[in-house]
């Protein structure tokens, strides 16, 4: 719902000179360069989000690269003390 007035204070009364219902629609058309900028500021926006999870995902494969490796070492490191308690054992 609006109003068109000539001045601020005869806004709703019933000095308005038109008024309208139903939903109403703003497009930029006549401000191209406005949009294009949001929009490459939009791009710009999820090239950075898109690189900040890809580098998580490194990160998290890092990480659980190098807990596999520890784990492995210390499997190793088991069966080496193994082997060496039932030898002092014989």
């Amino acid at each position: 719902m609006g109003f068109t007035a000539g001045r601020g204070s005869q806004i709703g009364s019933s000095a308005a000179r038109a008024w309208s219902l139903g939903p109403s629609i703003t497009w930029a058309a006549f401000d191209l360069g406005s949009v294009r900028a949001q929009i490459r500021s939009a791009d710009a926006d999820a090239e950075g989000a898109l690189a900040n999870y890809e580098q998580q995902v490194l990160l998290a494969l890092e990480e659980s690269e190098n807990a596999f490796s520890d784990y492995n070492k210390r499997q190793q490191r088991l069966v080496a003390l193994m082997r060496q308690s039932e030898s002092s054992r014989a």
